[in-house]
């Protein structure tokens, strides 16, 4: 939730941390080692990976993400276990269904690597900054944007971010509301799953 950090209250009109940064929980008794806290971040399309592998399931072969249970491992290191280091993104798409009293006008586009959080505001407000660069772990709800002091890293980041978001496009599934009533598909853009 934002509670005024970025001049907002409530949740989804922004990228920022207080939006992003959710804590996850597993706990399976005598399965998941108790009292284990990762500090890196991860995605949510991670969590399928890992519950099925903690149900002994097998993925489709499209399934994003990986397992964490490498993360959970003690006294070992995560790659050894088949952990991939890697960018963790994110994206805020502007819904003015779901948002109408958005002032902002924003999507952005996000990616966190090696302790860095690039925000790129697509659609962006006139005077609202292209890109924006936070320290993660240092200001986790993103106060202080440091991108003028590193132009290198900006740009990187942006490289990376842009291939990121090139492979998601074109590997996207179009939305089929075909079979679906109005009144199921207004509901859908009213929480902003539809355009």
């Amino acid at each position: 939730e934002e509670f005024l950090e970025h001049g907002r209250h409530f949740h989804g009109y922004s990228a920022y941390g207080d939006m992003l940064n959710v804590p996850l929980l597993l706990w399976w008794p005598g399965v998941i080692p108790a009292g284990v806290a990762v500090p890196d971040t991860v995605e949510a399309i991670d969590l399928m990976p890992t519950l099925l592998e903690l149900s002994q399931l097998p993925g489709p072969a499209e399934m994003q993400g990986q397992s964490l249970l490498p993360l959970l491992a003690r006294n070992r290191d995560a790659t050894e276990l088949g952990w991939e280091p890697r960018p963790a993104f994110a994206e805020r798409a502007r819904a003015p269904i779901a948002f109408p009293d958005d002032p902002t006008g924003r999507s952005s586009l996000v990616i966190v690597h090696d302790g860095w959080k690039l925000i790129q505001n697509v659609e962006r407000p006139d005077g609202w900054p292209e890109y924006e660069l936070f320290d993660h772990v240092g200001d986790p709800i993103n106060l202080e944007n440091v991108a003028e002091a590193h132009p290198d890293l900006v740009k990187s980041l942006a490289a990376r971010l842009e291939e990121w978001h090139a492979n998601a496009l074109a590997v996207r599934i179009e939305s089929d509301t075909s079979d679906m009533s109005a009144e199921e598909i207004q509901r859908l853009r009213s929480l902003g799953y539809l355009n």
